[in-house]
């Protein structure tokens, strides 16, 4: 009867386990990107005196330009940024820096 009942916890054990793992791999699954789907990029501050603020996320989803000017997506208060910096776009999955050369 002792038998029975370790087999039995044992076999318990293997349950829970699969389950587990099986709940596991779905959620792996579902945080998959389809095939064809295109993953949006981003440009992430990592440090910064000022704004925007450190972990702040900008969407390289066309292009993005970078400077010291109020109409660039990415304002950079610094004296050593031209007024019109640089672009930063996408071509397919590549993902392009261009120095605007003080512009």
């Amino acid at each position: 009867m002792l038998d029975l009942l370790a087999t039995a916890w044992r076999l318990l054990l293997i349950v829970v386990i699969y389950a587990f793992l099986w709940r596991l791999s779905l959620e792996v699954i579902r945080g998959s990107v389809p095939d064809g789907a295109q993953q949006v990029a981003s440009l992430v501050v990592i440090s910064t005196p000022g704004d925007p603020p450190a972990g702040t996320r900008f969407r390289l989803e066309d292009m993005v330009t970078i400077g010291r000017g109020p109409e660039n997506d990415i304002v950079v208060k610094d004296s050593f940024a031209s007024w019109h910096h640089a672009e930063v776009y996408r071509r397919g999955t590549r993902i392009f820096v261009e120095d605007l050369n003080s512009k």
